[in-house]
């Protein structure tokens, strides 16, 4: 079970953040949207998941991460919210931030040097998704 909160801060709402009410093997945080999130996913991550699926969560995350910071259209004082749920057979990572979504299947122009994340992602998860709340984006995966 969770619950989205509006996060306050002085201008009004700030963002919100997701509050995972699932036992022991939950956890939320918050990251600035800032260059360094992704390898701060990573981190974080890395210190909170089963070792068959870390490899796998941490790519999916930073990638997530990275097109919510390269396509979000987010500021620089936002914040993007990241929860894991560790269940009996796999482990769900939500990434959560307020600005726009991302096509679900991007083009990719030939010779460009990216549009490779949400493939990548694809290709290391069980399942994955993007979903809209009222002003937030939400993109999940399964490992």
């Amino acid at each position: 079970m969770f619950a989205w909160v509006p996060r306050a801060s002085r201008g009004g709402v700030r963002g919100y953040l997701c509050v995972v009410a699932c036992g022991d093997d939950s956890a939320v945080r918050s990251f600035e949207a800032s260059r360094d999130a992704p390898a701060c996913v990573r981190h974080w991550l890395a210190h909170r998941l089963p070792a068959d699926s870390r490899e796998a969560a941490t790519l999916a995350a930073s990638e997530v991460v990275t097109n919510a910071l390269m396509h979000g259209r987010m500021t620089a004082d936002e914040q993007i919210e990241v929860a894991v749920i560790a269940g009996d057979a796999r482990v769900r990572v939500s990434v959560t931030h307020r600005g726009e979504a991302f096509a679900t299947t991007p083009a990719r122009a030939p010779g460009a040097h990216g549009g490779w994340g949400l493939r990548v992602v694809e290709s290391v998860t069980h399942a994955w998704g993007v979903e809209r709340d009222g002003p937030l984006a939400i993109v999940w995966f399964e490992v």
